[in-house]
């Protein structure tokens, strides 16, 4: 294949968030593995951030077991039994995606976070 050719790339998730203005970008994607896990990443590029982290780029993965995530869905307001990633995408995309970080943050449920 050579650099001209089109490549369709297949992604298994959802982005919440795909902003860019300037030199500053936001991301968020979920998605769920293959044992059930959902998982968040969140890639933020701001000159802001220099003062708070000592870097303008942030990069935090947050992932929920199988286990619990029923009663995450539960806590950010879905139905029970429903399709994780489908509603995240109708209820939290965009400027909704905003919402999300406070509400994991506060959730009780045990959420593994990674921040580098």
């Amino acid at each position: 294949m050579n650099d001209s050719e089109d490549v369709a790339w297949t992604f298994p998730g959802v982005v919440l968030r795909n902003e860019r203005e300037g030199v500053r970008s936001h991301y968020v994607l979920a998605m769920v593995d293959d044992d059930g896990t959902l998982i968040f990443e969140f890639n933020d590029v701001d000159p802001d951030l220099d003062q708070f982290f000592g870097k303008d780029e942030v990069e935090t993965t947050m992932k929920v077991r199988a286990e619990h995530l029923e009663k995450l869905i539960e806590e950010l307001g879905g139905a029970p039994g429903c399709d994780v990633l489908e509603f995240l995408a109708e209820r939290y995309s965009g400027p909704a995606s905003y919402e999300l970080w406070p509400l994991l943050r506060g959730s009780e449920v045990p959420i593994e976070r990674f921040t580098w």
